[in-house]
């Protein structure tokens, strides 16, 4: 699904990885590891063309891609570290925004699927400036069960998640990946899941 080539980027004139080069394929699930400024955030952005490299190429399904590429953007799914919500507006305004985006309205039934399995139904009103920061991840983790990306860029999906949310985010990777689509996340929790590659950066490691 995805080809990284030579993948070399900079921050503040520091090199943050050099000539990386990896795939991701349908139905996998890649976890991306290494030290605090190893450039996780980095690659991730990179990946999703909100950075550009200093060299390198990213090709998804076979084709180049550029920043902006409106296939590749309709393909992808990225949430960042920051839960990207607006304050000002409602939980449920929120993820018709956030769909919205990506060029979409949330269904009826799915909407309230995603209320319901994130505990956030009685919430749906109140104004995402009142919540809690594992409340906002929720809302910003909805969009997973509204959107038809087949790539997912997920960074640190598991911060500030109580232990039934983390097994319902557990349970959505896996589905995902089951249904031929793709992951690529990052975490600093100590994750016991099978069947997940890992990229280490910083530490020039790549295993299963």
């Amino acid at each position: 699904m995805l080809t990284v080539t030579g993948l070399c980027t900079e921050r503040d004139e520091r090199a943050l990885f050099e000539n990386l080069s990896f795939t991701v394929n349908k139905g996998q699930l890649l976890q991306i590891t290494g030290p605090n400024g190893a450039g996780k955030t980095t690659l991730l952005r990179t990946l999703a063309t909100l950075y550009q490299p200093e060299a390198g190429q990213i090709s998804f399904e076979g084709r180049s891609i550029n920043a902006g590429d409106p296939n590749y953007c309709q393909s992808l799914l990225y949430i960042g570290h920051q839960a990207g919500i607006k304050a000002g507006l409602t939980v449920k305004e929120n993820i018709t925004w956030l769909c919205a985006l990506q060029g979409g309205v949330p269904a009826a039934a799915p909407l309230r699927e995603g209320l319901r399995a994130l505990g956030l139904q009685d919430m749906q009103h109140s104004l995402a400036g009142s919540l809690s920061a594992g409340q906002k991840r929720k809302v910003a983790l909805t969009r997973l069960l509204l959107t038809r990306a087949s790539l997912w860029i997920l960074d640190e999906p598991f911060t500030a998640l109580d232990k039934a949310s983390c097994d319902w985010l557990t349970q959505c990777l896996y589905q995902h990946s089951g249904a031929g689509g793709a992951v690529i996340f990052t975490s600093h929790q100590a994750l016991t899941l099978e069947g997940i590659t890992t990229l280490s950066l910083g530490e020039g490691g790549h295993d299963e």
